[in-house]
């Protein structure tokens, strides 16, 4: 009651978004939050729910889990690239669209472009999706709202290689008058095996090179990709598991 009564006079100043599939972050959300998630089934693969508490927006989203299968590293896949999402007005996202129609890509690449935002995900968008994660050599990641996005790790699930946008968007994430660091730190620190570009420009030549590469220099960059992903996933569990121990467990000195 009293969250309801102070929410219309606050106005929204942060936006949180919680990621996971694990129960700590399932218990956080619904149990912590009081959130619910939709769609109702608790095996779907994604499942969301927002809500606003103070002056914060929170949001939660699941990850899928995928195994690699034989056929995932060793069969050839039916397109170069792929791009399914919102394009926004005067964004990068509509030179990608113009650039992949002028050069003719957009009939080698699975695109399925929409203009506005869609929060929930469908059964058939779920499918159309991880179907063309898992017939795409690569994931075309241009940037929305922010730069670092969900496609880039579900991409390195089914082993379809990002191509990161590799540019600041407007904000104050990383880019404020007491912090700013180029974007996406993380990833180029741990050696990430992604295609970093600055301007969709550069893409023809990559999608030209990507046409003359063999389907047993694909598989091998498969398996360096999601063995990157792998290691990358068990770094951060482990860096999060000493931070909150060190934090706040006493040290034992004896």
């Amino acid at each position: 009651m009293i969250k309801n009564a102070r929410s219309h006079l606050e106005q929204t100043s942060l936006r949180v978004q919680i990621w996971g599939k694990a129960a700590i972050g399932l218990y956080l959300w619904q149990h912590i939050f009081g959130g619910h998630l939709q769609p109702a089934d608790v095996t779907a693969q994604w499942r969301e729910g927002s809500q606003k508490a103070g002056k914060t927006y929170f949001s939660y989203r699941s990850f899928p889990f995928v195994e690699p299968s034989w056929s995932m590293l060793h069969d050839p896949r039916s397109y170069l690239c792929n791009f399914l999402g919102t394009v926004y007005k005067n964004s990068s996202r509509e030179t990608l669209m113009e650039i992949l129609k002028q050069d003719g890509f957009d009939k080698l690449c699975w695109i399925a472009a929409r203009e506005q935002w869609q929060p929930q995900e469908t059964n058939e968008s779920f499918k159309n999706y991880q179907d063309a994660l898992l017939q795409s050599d690569l994931t075309l990641c241009p940037v929305g709202i922010n730069t670092e996005c969900y496609r880039i790790y579900e991409a390195c699930s089914y082993g379809s290689l990002p191509v990161i946008e590799d540019v600041m968007t407007p904000g104050d994430c990383g880019n404020s008058s007491i912090y700013h660091s180029a974007p996406l730190q993380l990833l180029k620190t741990t050696g990430a095996p992604f295609i970093f570009i600055k301007n969709w420009k550069e893409l023809p030549a990559i999608l030209e090179k990507e046409k003359q590469m063999s389907l047993q220099e694909k598989i091998q960059r498969r398996k360096k990709l999601i063995e990157w992903y792998r290691n990358f996933k068990a770094w951060v569990r482990q860096k999060f598991i000493n931070t909150l121990e060190n934090s706040f467990l006493p040290s034992d000195k004896g």
